[in-house]
């Protein structure tokens, strides 16, 4: 694939997963971009990026939404995927180091008051829960993860507490306190999706898609 529809792609997918970062209602998002095996059968429908592709439209995509104060990381990368993280750095803080999220992911050996040591140990635990074999195509992540997506710190632990059972609602996440305020959330972040999707297939740059971060919402 050539890097300009690598660029095209990759942008298709940062829009689809992670519309309510662009937009600035949500801290973060992630998704899982699969790439070209050495063997790939060359099949046109395929959306998988070449290796050498996919970063040069991460990096494209990095540099533009950064300006914007959107940053994008990647917390794991396998054989034939990468695990794309799109956050907001002021609105991660801000979720992160509140006093329940802290306390909670202090117990996991995180400092909260700062986003890049806590993404990197993330990424060091989803390396762990991950053991590198270069044939696994899926990846495992730490319960915790779902803190740094913007979910509420008392849905994570009940999810951990239940084993993902007797949940109140699923949506987005798994929600065990507040079923009314989660639908509410997982609306609104269904509507913001769709609304970019659309305008970005409409020929919308994903630049111009973006909240900048000086009106980012709170």
């Amino acid at each position: 694939m050539e890097s300009n529809n690598a660029a095209q792609v990759l942008e298709a997918k940062i829009v689809k997963h992670c519309a309510p970062v662009l937009t600035g209602i949500k801290p973060a998002s992630m998704f899982s971009c699969p790439l070209k095996s050495a063997q790939c059968c060359g099949n046109p429908a395929c959306t998988s990026l070449k290796l050498v592709d996919f970063f040069l439209a991460y990096d494209d995509c990095k540099n533009r939404l950064s300006r914007l104060g959107v940053e994008m990381t990647i917390l794991n990368q396998r054989e034939r995927s990468a695990l794309v993280f799109v956050y907001r750095p002021s609105h991660l803080l801000r979720t992160i180091s509140s006093k329940e999220s802290a306390e909670f992911l202090k117990t996991l050996g995180y400092d909260a008051s700062d986003v890049n040591k806590s993404l990197n140990i993330l990424a060091q635990r989803i390396d762990v829960a991950n053991p590198s074999s270069g044939r696994r195509r899926t990846c495992s992540f730490p319960h915790e993860i779902g803190v740094f997506l913007g979910y509420p710190v008392e849905d994570v632990i009940g999810f951990m507490e239940n084993q993902g059972d007797n949940y109140l609602v699923c949506g987005c996440w798994k929600a065990y306190s507040n079923a009314s305020d989660a639908i509410t959330c997982f609306c609104r972040f269904e509507e913001c999706t769709q609304d970019l999707v659309c305008r970005h297939e409409a020929g919308t740059r994903i630049d111009e898609l973006v909240v900048p971060e000086r009106f980012e919402a709170a």
